[in-house]
């Protein structure tokens, strides 16, 4: 997978889309999306599988099933699969679904 795999997936969605942070405040809903880790296979000095570690998050104010059917069907349409968690971010005073997407390539 790519980064512009995804971001062209999430743009899709109509909502505000940066990777990692917004260089401006955005009104809900919006999506950040970032790469988080990787969790290579590996043996022998040498890396056999690569598997990426990306996070899908989705800010709203208040619980919206709407917003969070549209980021799914986005993700779904190109071929994603996903964990999905959800929490409640009280400084923020927002909701984030958090949606992780590994990429394995090998």
């Amino acid at each position: 997978m790519s980064m512009q795999k995804l971001y062209t997936a999430l743009s899709g969605t109509g909502m505000p889309v940066a990777y990692r942070s917004f260089i401006t405040p955005q009104t809900p809903p919006f999506i950040v999306y970032l790469y988080s880790s990787s969790d290579d296979f590996y043996a022998d000095n040498e890396n056999y599988v690569q598997i990426g570690n990306w996070q899908v998050e989705l800010y709203t104010q208040t619980k919206d099933i709407s917003s969070e059917q549209t980021v799914e069907k986005a993700l779904k349409e190109a071929g994603f699969t996903w964990a999905k968690y959800e929490a409640w971010l009280n400084e923020e005073d927002l909701l984030q679904v958090l949606y992780l997407i590994q990429d394995v390539e090998g």
